[in-house]
């Protein structure tokens, strides 16, 4: 346990001195905006408060990054837990169904090809395309359990069948 606490204190170290380096690069800044030939105090200030404020948010983004690290070298099985398409599309900032307009849903391949491919390709070809590179793309357990009940919910919902997914949303029945 001590070794764990000394681990997180270091984190927090570290974190802290990030921190103290964005708000160095913003006061540099800053201070160039005061001490220029005609003076910006106003977007001097400002750079000063924004500057804070990455500080503070880097220094937390950096702390969770490294206790998640640590979670999950202690505990592996969490990294299944975690849905990295979803991670992926948030951080490319795409949205979940794509960039279809209002009320259409982009068609699923589009995430497994690039736009020329897309429009080159036959709606055969392009759908074999991007189910070769799903199946060659690496999922976790949890993902693969996830597409499949996915897939089936959506056949017994075609069939008329109400479904609940109760895997994706509260986990499977374990070993």
């Amino acid at each position: 346990m001590t070794l764990l606490e000394s681990r997180v204190k270091g984190f927090e170290l570290i974190a802290k001195a990030w921190n103290d380096y964005e708000i160095a690069r913003s006061r540099a800044k800053a201070s160039a905006l005061s001490w220029k030939k005609h003076p910006a105090k106003k977007a001097a200030d400002e750079v000063r408060a924004k500057g804070r404020e990455l500080a503070e948010a880097r220094r937390r983004a950096k702390i969770t990054e490294w206790v998640l690290a640590l979670y999950e070298w202690h505990f592996p099985w969490l990294a299944e837990l975690r849905d990295l398409e979803w991670e992926r599309s948030y951080v490319e900032g795409v949205k979940a169904d794509g960039d279809a307009p209002e009320g259409e849903h982009a068609d699923p391949v589009s995430h497994w090809l690039t736009a020329e491919e897309f429009a080159a390709l036959d709606s055969v070809e392009r759908n074999q395309r991007a189910l070769d590179r799903y199946l060659a793309s690496r999922k976790s357990a949890w993902e693969v359990g996830r597409d499949y009940e996915r897939y089936v919910g959506y056949l017994r919902e075609h069939a008329g069948a109400t479904v609940t997914y109760h895997g994706i949303f509260k986990g499977g029945p374990g070993p």
